[in-house]
Order: structure tokens, then C-alpha cells, then sequence
């Protein structure tokens, strides 16, 4: 079993580095009616999940499902499984996996090699599951409800068709990355980066989408956001400010996509704001020694 990745947040008393939960009001979401004509955003509710703990450090290779139960254990959760209402993973898990190498237009490693990796972990709030059991649930979260089951239909290894095989096809391009700077303009960085500065990213065949059972019984959906799949323009702009990320004061936040006005508003998941971190001095994990575990889980 390998030792559990360096704890960034909560944080310990002589840390430089400052790592906490960001409001989900900090980011701008879809709101209708008709955003498709109109494109009109506004400051997202209060996010749906609760920020647990963050993790950062280096790995010789692209790391995926890191939550597996023998090799890092989840927390307790807020809300116990048999809260009545729509199906809402308990716990949720999103993990970064930056390449330390320049992009290569061709030919890339297939791991991505080296990596530096941000694990995030939220737990359901009790609002959110009260929101679930009403008669009426808000549109987010019925939107998560069934992004969720959509994993779990993958997971189950069927064969969808019809009706359901369009769903799951739509659902799996829903997921949403939002990263952003609030001191970018104070950085000195190229101009044509400023549009990319709290711009979504769907996460979806650059994404792992896991879900299953931690060892306490908790569920849990994990998404790994593997940034050497993007495009190479996207990994060429997030490696020449490489040297800025400890300068940055970054806020890094998931949402569920919504498109119908019956999808909408948006709604963040949760997120983090990572201030003051060297990627130079990120520990390496695991360290040599350690051994992999099996997962209790599947992916999509």
C-alpha cells in the first residue's frame, strides 16, 4: 500500500503555500432563459460539494484513479448513503495531471511522462441532498443526478441503444473545467492567453470518468483530467506559463454543463484556490518502494 500523497490542504502550520476552498460564486455560469441566443452568464450558487482535501506532487507517469480504497482512503461523508431523493455521488474526486514536458506536436508520450498531479476531494453538502429529496430539485442538480447515473450505466459494461445510447452520449461531453487567475493581468503573460483566462474546457475524451465504492462504503465519482490528451495548442499556452505558477493566484473550479433552460443555471461542484505553490518543490509520489493497490471501482 502506498503511503497517501502530500497534503496541501488542510493546510500545516508552516506551509507557504495557501491552499482553500473558493466560493462558487467566483466563477461565472450559464444562466437562461434561451443562453444559447442570449449567452448570458452570472455568479453561481453556492457550490454543491464541500472541499475536503488537496493533494499535490510529482509522478514518474500519468497517475489515474488514485482512490482506489487499498491505496488511498477516502473521508467519511457528510451525507449517509441512504438519503432519500435523486442518486448524487457521496464523495467526488478530481485529479489533474499536468505534463512537466513541452508539448509535442507529434509524437507525445502515451502516459504523458512525467507529471505533476493536483488531487482534489469533496464531500456531498447536506443542503445538496436536501435539494435532492425535495419535490421539486433544482435543474443542477438534477443535472449531476444524471451525469452520475450515466457512469454508472458505463460501469455496468452494457450496450446502450437508443434513446439511452443518445443520452449517455451527450451527458459524457458535459463536464467542465474552469480555471482562472485573478492577478493574470499582473504577470507580464502574452496577450492572446488573456482569452483563455476563466474560459470552460469540456472534459471529455481528454477525461477518465471512475465511480464505485471507497472502503467505508461511501460512493464516489472520480474524474482524471489528463492534460496531455488536449490539443496542442491548449498545452503549448498551459506550458509557457509554467514559470508563473507559483506566482499565480489561481482558482480552479467543475461544473456540469447545462444547455435547455431546464438545465439552467449552472451550478459549480466545487473549487479551489491554489495560491503561492512551487511545482519545483512538489515531493515525488509514490515514493520507490511503494506498491499499487486494486481498485474497488470502475472507469469510463
Amino acid at each position: 500500500m502506498a503511503e497517501p500523497p502530500p497534503v496541501l490542504y488542510p493546510a500545516s502550520p508552516d506551509s507557504e503555500a495557501k491552499v482553500s476552498e473558493c466560493a462558487g460564486s467566483q466563477f461565472n455560469v450559464r444562466v437562461g432563459p434561451n443562453y444559447a441566443r442570449k449567452g448570458n452568464k452570472s455568479p453561481s450558487d453556492d457550490s454543491m460539494y464541500h472541499l475536503s482535501s488537496v493533494h499535490m506532487f510529482k509522478a514518474e507517469s500519468c497517475t489515474k484513479h488514485l482512490h482506489m480504497a487499498t491505496r488511498m482512503p477516502l473521508p467519511e461523508p457528510l451525507v449517509p448513503a441512504d438519503s432519500p431523493g435523486l442518486p448524487l455521488p457521496q464523495l467526488l474526486v478530481v485529479t489533474l495531471v499536468v505534463p512537466e514536458e513541452g508539448p509535442a506536436m507529434f509524437g507525445g508520450k502515451e502516459d504523458g511522462g512525467p507529471s505533476m498531479n493536483c488531487v482534489m476531494v469533496f464531500q456531498l453538502k447536506e443542503k445538496t441532498a436536501e435539494d435532492a429529496a425535495s419535490e421539486a430539485p433544482s435543474p443542477a442538480v438534477a443535472l449531476l443526478s444524471r451525469y452520475y447515473s450515466m457512469s454508472i450505466a458505463i460501469a455496468s459494461g452494457g450496450s446502450p441503444t437508443g434513446a439511452e445510447k443518445s443520452e449517455i452520449q451527450k451527458m459524457r461531453a458535459c463536464f467542465k473545467l474552469i480555471g482562472q487567475a485573478s492577478n493574470f493581468s499582473d504577470l507580464g503573460l502574452p496577450a492572446m492567453l488573456a482569452g483563455y483566462n476563466g474560459k470552460p474546457v469540456i472534459i471529455n475524451k481528454t477525461g477518465e470518468l471512475h465511480q464505485g465504492k471507497s472502503s467505508s462504503g461511501a460512493s464516489y465519482m472520480e474524474m482524471d483530467i489528463l492534460v496531455h490528451k488536449w490539443q496542442y495548442i491548449a498545452r503549448k499556452g498551459l506550458y509557457s506559463i509554467k514559470e508563473h505558477y507559483c506566482k499565480l493566484d489561481a482558482e480552479v473550479g467543475f461544473v456540469i454543463q447545462g444547455e435547455a433552460d431546464s438545465e439552467l443555471p449552472e451550478r459549480m461542484l466545487g473549487a479551489v484556490e491554489i495560491n503561492g505553490v512551487d511545482p519545483t518543490l512538489l515531493a515525488k509520489w509514490p515514493s520507490s518502494g511503494d506498491g499499487d493497490g486494486d481498485a474497488t471501482g470502475s472507469g469510463t
